[in-house]
């Protein structure tokens, strides 16, 4: 059925920038605003942080940020480094772990009833996955899950594969970044193969583009140079 208005999706992220010049889920964001430039209305749901607004809107992009523990200025499991990182800091995160995940399930279903959606989109298989999963938001309209490396790696083995299980169950379309990422993800939830479909995290060439002249010297040519950037996380296997 042709749409008489543009379409809305749902954006589900435990990590989201929360202030201009912010580099947290920097890659949220991009996707976000990339789909609100293409005349789509997007709400993203993202974790609250002290210093960030609970609500923005900006032209198609609606920002709602929800509390997972209060008083808010003692929630401390995201933005500090990493989820994964901020757990085994000691036993006042791991806490919120669950507190988290109840606050994201009700602010999943009071977006889900308090506006039409086309579209659900969750990044992460753990917490958001599980959030998704838990809300039943399959069966009100479809779900694409975009899995990362992070949280698929360190949880899909043992009794913690049950839950990136359900998180894939709770998806119609599984996003894995890379092969890896993919084949860590078969291994849990092998029927999952064919709702499976991998797009690596986009890059800008241009941007990071050298010109000849300013080229660095003191690499054999024949010899390639990569540039990984990012937090030097355990998790992200530097």
């Amino acid at each position: 059925m042709a749409l008489n208005r543009p379409p809305r999706i749902l954006m589900v992220a435990s990590s989201f920038p929360r202030w201009e010049g912010d580099h947290y889920g920097i890659f949220v964001s991009l996707v976000a605003r990339e789909l609100a430039n293409r005349c789509h209305e997007v709400v993203v749901l993202a974790p609250h942080d002290p210093g960030a607004q609970r609500r923005e809107s900006d032209g198609g992009l609606t920002i709602r940020r929800f509390r997972y523990f209060l008083p808010s200025g003692l929630q401390r499991l995201c933005y500090r480094g990493g989820m994964i990182s901020a757990v085994r800091q000691g036993w006042f995160p791991k806490a919120q772990v669950i507190t988290f995940l109840a606050a994201e399930v009700a602010a999943v279903r009071r977006a889900l009833d308090s506006s039409q959606f086309d579209l659900l989109h969750f990044h992460w298989a753990l917490p958001q996955g599980m959030a998704v999963s838990i809300a039943r938001v399959r069966r009100r309209l479809p779900v694409v899950g975009t899995f990362y490396g992070g949280d698929v790696s360190i949880f899909a083995r043992g009794w913690k594969a049950r839950m990136v299980r359900a998180a894939c169950e709770a998806a119609d379309v599984i996003v894995p970044i890379s092969r890896a990422t993919r084949d860590a993800l078969l291994t849990v939830s092998p029927d999952a193969k064919a709702r499976t479909r991998i797009i690596p995290m986009p890059v800008d060439a241009d941007r990071f583009a050298i010109p000849s002249a300013t080229a660095p010297t003191g690499f054999p040519s024949e010899r390639p140079v990569l540039l990984c950037v990012g937090r030097l996380a355990r998790e992200k296997g530097f």
